[in-house]
Protein backbone atom coordinates (compact mmCIF):
# COMPACT_ATOMS: atom_id res chain seq x y z
CA UNK A 1 0.00 0.00 0.00
CA UNK A 2 3.02 2.11 0.62
CA UNK A 3 4.87 1.86 -2.54
CA UNK A 4 1.51 2.22 -4.26
CA UNK A 5 1.33 5.63 -2.61
CA UNK A 6 4.53 6.69 -3.50
CA UNK A 7 4.16 5.59 -6.90
CA UNK A 8 1.11 7.72 -7.33
CA UNK A 9 2.97 10.57 -5.90
CA UNK A 10 5.59 10.31 -8.55
CA UNK A 11 3.05 9.97 -11.48
CA UNK A 12 0.95 13.38 -10.07
CA UNK A 13 4.30 14.98 -9.22
CA UNK A 14 5.40 14.02 -12.92
CA UNK A 15 1.97 15.20 -14.39
CA UNK A 16 3.03 18.73 -12.73
CA UNK A 17 6.36 19.61 -14.03
CA UNK A 18 6.36 18.12 -17.34
CA UNK A 19 5.63 20.61 -19.94
CA UNK A 20 2.83 20.16 -21.57
CA UNK A 21 1.91 20.70 -25.57
CA UNK A 22 -0.47 23.82 -24.99
CA UNK A 23 1.68 25.42 -22.45
CA UNK A 24 3.92 28.85 -22.68
CA UNK A 25 7.00 26.91 -21.70
CA UNK A 26 6.54 25.28 -25.26
CA UNK A 27 10.18 26.00 -27.39
CA UNK A 28 8.40 27.65 -30.43
CA UNK A 29 4.87 29.15 -30.19
CA UNK A 30 3.22 31.94 -31.10
CA UNK A 31 -0.07 33.53 -30.13
CA UNK A 32 -3.03 35.64 -31.43
CA UNK A 33 -5.30 38.26 -29.50
CA UNK A 34 -8.95 38.61 -31.15
CA UNK A 35 -12.04 39.93 -30.18
CA UNK A 36 -13.21 36.46 -29.28
CA UNK A 37 -10.39 33.78 -29.21
CA UNK A 38 -6.65 33.58 -28.16
CA UNK A 39 -5.31 31.41 -30.24
CA UNK A 40 -1.96 29.64 -30.31
CA UNK A 41 0.04 27.91 -32.33
CA UNK A 42 2.92 25.57 -30.88
CA UNK A 43 5.65 23.16 -32.12
CA UNK A 44 5.77 19.66 -30.60
CA UNK A 45 8.04 19.84 -27.62
CA UNK A 46 10.99 18.03 -27.80
CA UNK A 47 10.72 17.41 -31.79
CA UNK A 48 13.61 18.82 -34.55
CA UNK A 49 12.91 21.63 -36.27
CA UNK A 50 13.09 19.65 -39.69
CA UNK A 51 9.86 17.13 -39.16
CA UNK A 52 7.35 17.14 -36.60
CA UNK A 53 4.06 18.27 -35.62
CA UNK A 54 2.12 21.82 -34.50
CA UNK A 55 -0.58 22.25 -32.07
CA UNK A 56 -3.72 24.43 -33.14
CA UNK A 57 -5.34 25.41 -29.30
CA UNK A 58 -8.35 28.02 -29.47
CA UNK A 59 -9.44 29.49 -25.87
CA UNK A 60 -11.42 32.34 -24.75
CA UNK A 61 -9.49 35.47 -24.79
CA UNK A 62 -8.26 34.90 -20.85
CA UNK A 63 -6.18 31.78 -22.10
CA UNK A 64 -8.00 29.94 -19.16
CA UNK A 65 -11.08 27.70 -21.07
CA UNK A 66 -9.71 25.52 -24.43
CA UNK A 67 -12.85 25.76 -27.10
CA UNK A 68 -10.97 23.70 -29.78
CA UNK A 69 -7.93 22.07 -30.55
CA UNK A 70 -5.94 19.89 -32.84
CA UNK A 71 -2.57 18.35 -33.69
CA UNK A 72 -1.09 18.72 -37.35
CA UNK A 73 2.06 17.15 -39.02
CA UNK A 74 4.90 19.80 -39.54
CA UNK A 75 6.99 19.74 -42.54
CA UNK A 76 9.88 22.06 -41.83
CA UNK A 77 9.65 24.75 -39.12
CA UNK A 78 7.28 27.09 -38.47
CA UNK A 79 8.03 30.66 -39.29
CA UNK A 80 4.97 32.95 -38.99
CA UNK A 81 2.00 32.71 -38.12
CA UNK A 82 -2.01 34.89 -38.88
CA UNK A 83 -5.41 35.21 -37.59
CA UNK A 84 -7.69 37.09 -39.69
CA UNK A 85 -11.28 37.63 -37.90
CA UNK A 86 -14.14 36.97 -40.24
CA UNK A 87 -17.39 38.92 -40.55
CA UNK A 88 -19.39 35.74 -39.66
CA UNK A 89 -20.04 35.62 -35.83
CA UNK A 90 -17.15 33.78 -34.10
CA UNK A 91 -15.43 32.81 -37.24
CA UNK A 92 -11.76 33.41 -37.96
CA UNK A 93 -9.23 32.08 -40.05
CA UNK A 94 -5.60 31.09 -39.30
CA UNK A 95 -2.48 30.84 -41.41
CA UNK A 96 0.43 28.94 -40.54
CA UNK A 97 3.86 29.15 -42.85
CA UNK A 98 5.67 26.44 -42.68
CA UNK A 99 9.64 25.68 -44.14
CA UNK A 100 11.19 22.75 -44.76
CA UNK A 101 14.57 22.86 -43.87
CA UNK A 102 17.44 22.43 -47.01
CA UNK A 103 18.66 24.15 -49.50
CA UNK A 104 15.49 24.64 -51.44
CA UNK A 105 13.68 26.04 -48.27
CA UNK A 106 10.43 25.63 -49.63
CA UNK A 107 7.31 27.48 -48.04
CA UNK A 108 3.86 26.41 -47.37
CA UNK A 109 1.38 28.10 -46.28
CA UNK A 110 -1.67 26.24 -44.59
CA UNK A 111 -4.88 27.48 -44.10
CA UNK A 112 -7.81 26.79 -41.29
CA UNK A 113 -11.16 28.15 -41.00
CA UNK A 114 -12.95 28.16 -37.72
CA UNK A 115 -16.45 28.92 -37.21
CA UNK A 116 -17.06 28.71 -33.43
CA UNK A 117 -16.59 24.94 -32.74
CA UNK A 118 -14.54 23.06 -35.29
CA UNK A 119 -11.77 23.37 -37.39
CA UNK A 120 -11.79 22.72 -41.22
CA UNK A 121 -8.67 23.08 -43.08
CA UNK A 122 -8.94 24.90 -46.34
CA UNK A 123 -7.20 24.39 -49.28
CA UNK A 124 -5.74 27.31 -51.20
CA UNK A 125 -6.31 27.23 -55.23
CA UNK A 126 -3.28 26.26 -57.16
CA UNK A 127 -1.39 29.46 -58.71
CA UNK A 128 -1.60 28.99 -62.70
CA UNK A 129 1.55 27.20 -64.20
CA UNK A 130 2.95 30.27 -66.29
CA UNK A 131 2.86 32.30 -62.86
CA UNK A 132 5.68 29.96 -61.45
CA UNK A 133 7.91 29.57 -64.32
CA UNK A 134 11.45 30.19 -62.36
CA UNK A 135 9.91 29.19 -59.02
CA UNK A 136 12.17 27.01 -56.87
CA UNK A 137 11.85 27.20 -53.23
CA UNK A 138 12.78 30.29 -51.01
CA UNK A 139 9.07 31.27 -50.60
CA UNK A 140 7.54 33.73 -48.53
CA UNK A 141 4.64 34.11 -47.65
CA UNK A 142 2.42 37.45 -46.13
CA UNK A 143 -1.15 38.07 -45.33
CA UNK A 144 -2.83 41.55 -45.07
CA UNK A 145 -6.52 42.49 -44.73
CA UNK A 146 -7.98 40.27 -46.57
CA UNK A 147 -4.97 39.93 -49.15
CA UNK A 148 -2.82 36.31 -49.23
CA UNK A 149 0.76 37.56 -50.73
CA UNK A 150 3.48 34.66 -52.11
CA UNK A 151 6.89 36.30 -53.46
CA UNK A 152 9.63 34.08 -54.84
CA UNK A 153 12.89 34.50 -56.20
CA UNK A 154 12.96 33.33 -59.91
CA UNK A 155 15.86 30.91 -61.44
CA UNK A 156 17.24 30.80 -65.04
CA UNK A 157 18.16 27.66 -65.93
CA UNK A 158 22.07 27.99 -65.42
CA UNK A 159 21.44 29.69 -62.02
CA UNK A 160 22.74 27.28 -59.09
CA UNK A 161 20.13 26.94 -56.24
CA UNK A 162 21.76 29.24 -54.03
CA UNK A 163 22.42 32.24 -56.72
CA UNK A 164 19.12 33.04 -58.51
CA UNK A 165 19.32 35.59 -61.11
CA UNK A 166 15.88 35.68 -62.38
CA UNK A 167 14.38 38.80 -59.85
CA UNK A 168 11.27 38.08 -57.95
CA UNK A 169 7.79 37.70 -58.54
CA UNK A 170 4.89 38.35 -56.18
CA UNK A 171 1.45 37.07 -56.52
CA UNK A 172 -1.52 38.04 -54.73
CA UNK A 173 -5.19 35.91 -53.89
CA UNK A 174 -8.18 38.18 -52.59
CA UNK A 175 -9.68 35.59 -49.72
CA UNK A 176 -12.54 34.48 -51.25
CA UNK A 177 -11.60 34.37 -54.87
CA UNK A 178 -9.80 31.26 -56.85
CA UNK A 179 -7.76 33.21 -59.01
CA UNK A 180 -3.58 34.25 -57.99
CA UNK A 181 -2.50 37.37 -60.04
CA UNK A 182 0.66 39.01 -60.41
CA UNK A 183 1.48 41.80 -57.55
CA UNK A 184 3.02 44.95 -56.72
CA UNK A 185 3.07 44.23 -53.11
CA UNK A 186 6.78 43.21 -51.77
CA UNK A 187 7.45 41.52 -48.80
CA UNK A 188 10.45 42.40 -46.35
CA UNK A 189 12.08 38.83 -45.87
CA UNK A 190 13.54 38.62 -42.20
CA UNK A 191 12.95 35.77 -41.19
CA UNK A 192 15.71 33.65 -39.79
CA UNK A 193 16.61 30.13 -40.77
CA UNK A 194 17.00 27.81 -37.67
Amino acid sequence: MIVRIIIVGFMILGMQVTPSFAGAEEKGYSEHLTSQYLIRISSGPGEAESMGSYALRIFEPEGLDLIAGAIQPRDGFIVKSWAVESSKKRAVTIFIWTCVVGSGSYGTLEVFTFDGKRFRPFNLPPAHAALLDGCMGHDVFDVADDMIYWQFPLYLPEDSNANPTGGERCLELKMGKKTWKLSDHRIVNDFVTP
